[in-house]
């Protein structure tokens, strides 16, 4: 049975649920099931998986799973022709002979109860690749090839259905091109054999995947009996225990958002019986039990009950420190444990790791303190954080909650924060800060900060702290961010430190039929966003409740996003440089997360004097410091200390150092990455097909941005719903049917009840 999938990667859901900790039940047939009851923010086990106790005796000693693992010797990486027959499992791999173009393809087999590795006496050969494998009832090896023109392209490539003995010596062939290709039904590469599996009885069934899946079945000696084609994508073929064949796919029907489980038939030519319920997204599964499957979908394991045709969370991928990103296999063991075989990488080199998944009584696992992150959703690169921390340290172990995107999410994660059952760590840009700390649900981090030698104040940005400031206090750190601001010619606009939204609108009409941004943002509807959250502090005060939308400056705000162009009109011309240099564009908008990002924008300009100016704001402070991740801790966590052990592991010169996608908030790190940048080769640079030498940073190019990081202002994300009200009141204003000082009164009205309902 074939389990590496295509891949959503994303997409990536993390779906990363705090239920997998709790109390539950094991079944007549000893399978893992558990309540959503939370241990969150007490002394606990190690805690990586569902906790659970019998049903006819709910004080027995509950039970959780414990991950171990091994590197695999023998095999370096799994192909997406690896499969699993029985408890073996079958996999291509590559070796080169003593000149590097010998290049061979040779069949391999790992025995997953002793990981022992072997070579079988088949050789794929010139132009033959193995595409999946599977295993007859008389153990007879059935291996699918395609021999092509000297590449892995489908067009022209014949298809043979390979029977070898259990050594992998060659029996006989059969060759099904013409099944694969259709007949004409599609084109060549239009679907592409995928996966490969046998009933007991010795049929045989081969998918075809693309867009949308063919299933073709054969008979022992590899005659066509039957074609079926199914919209959408398939997920791939899977032997029952007893022997038979089911088909996982996506549910028909446009919006559906499951996948269903269908058996094959050789008998009737196609699907036998449908199973709905399943995850919308199936990245691996196996089955543990005649009628029982463990379905892997983002970052959850399902036992899915083919009886009750329904399914329930076994356990977390990131609380067994693995990553769904990695995983290559997995599969229940004759010991009841769950393997998972993943891939991982060794600088550049790539090698094969096993996880064994142990169910354990509680009391047999070694103690540590428990500390949730919780959110709408997780950053990926926290959770591989997540994990390195969880190895290394030896007094805490982090867990991970992820509530969901959608509305329905973002009502559980507010609910557990009323309940006083929110996680310990709550990723802030899934809520409105500034309301929590009015409530008092936020802890003042000073004093942890205080107490930790590693994280003295005087280390980070000044300006990037203050984003979570209030009164003295610290609620939420940032360890990275990036800046967004607006650059344009001195010659044009100026070399003021900041503008209003006044002075923007005198510059448009100075200038008649300029372009006033190029960007992303440039639109009405991107901007107006930014705009208020620059500003949102003068209309909504949190601490005493008072809103101010219905004066003259949020009108003003208004009026100039009335003037950008909507979405749909906005330009983002290819000649935007021409158009700089005759001042016919005046501003460009940018993202600065290297020291190259800002030598680039300065190229736009040919690198005449420029002046990063910002957005327009009350303040006269509009640049944008905008967190890439923003992390506060709860009143409620009762384990503090070991909470900031976390956070200060993510302020860690290491971290700061290497992690991608922000400038570090550690203002040593900040220096080391301009000195880096000085002493680099240049590089070269795309951008909209136009290439860019840049030369090595200069001085004045790293004075530059700490310039804009001690002018600007952090951006703490703006509540979701103030903005939604906003956006639908103002469209009114946008398109003519009510003035702006109607508008401005209908918003204060309404944010007015919303911020005293929510206060």
């Amino acid at each position: 049975m074939k389990y590496l999938r295509r891949r959503l990667i994303f997409t990536l859901c993390l779906c990363l649920m705090l239920s997998l900790i709790g109390c539950g039940k094991t079944d007549e047939e000893g399978t893992v099931t558990q309540t959503t009851a939370s241990v969150q923010g007490s002394d606990n086990v190690q805690g990586t998986a569902a906790l659970n106790s019998s049903p006819e005796n709910p004080a027995k000693e509950a039970y959780l799973y414990v991950p171990s693992f091994e590197t695999v010797e023998g095999i370096l990486d799994l192909g997406p022709e690896a499969s699993l027959c029985g408890n073996t499992l079958y996999t291509e791999q590559r070796t080169y002979g003593e000149a590097k173009e010998d290049l061979r393809y040779e069949i391999w087999s790992l025995e997953l109860t002793t990981m022992e590795a072997k070579q079988l006496s088949r050789n794929l050969g010139e132009n033959e690749y193995a595409m999946s494998f599977t295993k007859l009832a008389d153990q007879t090896l059935v291996i699918l090839t395609m021999i092509s023109g000297g590449e892995r392209s489908q067009e022209s490539s014949r298809f043979f259905l390979v029977f070898c003995d259990e050594n992998g010596q060659e029996v006989r062939r059969s060759e099904i091109t013409e099944a694969v290709n259709g007949d004409g039904k599609w084109e060549a590469d239009e679907l592409y054999p995928e996966d490969l599996e046998a009933d007991r009885e010795g049929n045989i069934y081969v998918m075809l995947g693309g867009m949308d899946t063919v299933l073709l079945g054969f008979d022992p000696q590899g005659k066509l009996l039957f074609t079926v084609e199914e919209s959408g994508p398939g997920d791939g073929l899977y032997r029952s225990e007893s022997g038979d064949v089911f088909c996982i796919g996506d549910k028909r029907g446009a919006g559906e958002s499951s996948c269903v489980l269908r058996r094959l038939d050789a008998a009737s030519g196609g699907f036998a019986e449908t199973w709905e319920g399943l995850p919308g997204l199936v990245d691996q599964a196996c089955f543990a039990g005649e009628d029982t499957l463990l379905i892997s979908s983002g970052n959850t394991l399902y036992r899915y009950d083919m009886a009750s045709k329904s399914r329930e969370e076994v356990l977390n991928w990131i609380n067994m420190d693995i990553l769904a990103n990695d995983i290559l296999m997995l599969t229940m063991l004759p010991d009841g444990r769950i393997l998972v075989l993943t891939r991982q990488y060794n600088g550049n080199e790539t090698q094969l790791e096993a996880a064994y998944l142990t169910r354990m009584p509680v009391s047999e696992v070694t103690q540590k303190a428990l500390v949730t992150i919780g959110g709408l959703s997780i950053n990926y690169f926290i959770c591989e954080q997540v994990i390195a921390f969880n190895k290394r340290s030896d007094s805490c172990r982090i867990l991970v909650k992820e509530y969901g995107e959608d509305e329905a999410g973002r009502m559980r994660l507010q609910s557990d924060l009323l309940a006083g059952n929110g996680p310990d760590i709550l990723d802030l840009a899934a809520v409105n800060a500034d309301a929590l700390i009015a409530r008092g649900f936020l802890a003042d981090l000073y004093p942890l900060m205080n107490e930790c030698p590693d994280t003295a104040k005087e280390d980070f940005l000044p300006n990037v702290l203050s984003i979570y400031e209030q009164d003295g206090g610290l609620y939420g750190i940032v360890p990275g961010f990036h800046i967004e601001s607006l650059m344009g010619k001195v010659s044009v606009i100026g070399d003021g430190s900041g503008w209003s939204i006044e002075e923007v609108q005198a510059l448009l009409e100075e200038k008649p039929g300029t372009q006033l941004i190029y960007g992303a943002w440039s639109s009405r509807e991107m901007a107006l966003p930014k705009l208020l959250m620059l500003n949102m502090d003068h209309f909504v005060d949190w601490s005493s409740g008072s809103c101010s939308f219905d004066g003259e400056e949020f009108q003003n705000v208004l009026e100039f996003a009335s003037m950008l162009p909507t979405q749909a009109e906005a330009r983002r011309d290819d000649d935007f440089m021409d158009k700089i240099a005759r001042d016919e564009l005046l501003l460009v908008e940018f993202n600065i997360i290297r020291v190259v990002d800002y030598q680039l924008q300065h190229a736009f300009f040919a690198n005449e004097p420029v002046n990063c100016i910002g957005y327009p704001s009350s303040n006269g402070r509009g640049t944008l410091l905008e967190p890439w991740l923003s992390l506060g801790i709860l009143e409620s966590c009762q384990h503090k200390e070991a909470a900031w052990e976390f956070i200060s592991w993510l302020l860690a010169d290491e971290f700061q150092m290497l992690a991608p996608g922000f400038l570090p908030i550690r203002e040593s790190t900040l220096e080391k990455h301009f000195q880096a940048a000085m002493e680099s080769e240049g590089t070269k640079y795309g951008y909209n097909g136009m290439g860019f030498d840049l030369p090595p940073a200069t001085e004045a190019d790293a004075q530059a941005i700490r310039g804009m990081i001690d002018a600007g202002q952090g951006a703490s994300m703006a509540d979701t719903m103030i903005l939604q009200i906003i956006d639908e009141e103002a469209a009114a204003y946008f398109t003519g049917q009510k003035t702006v000082e109607e508008v401005a009164k209908i918003i204060q009205s309404r944010v007015q009840l919303y911020v005293d309902e929510n206060r």
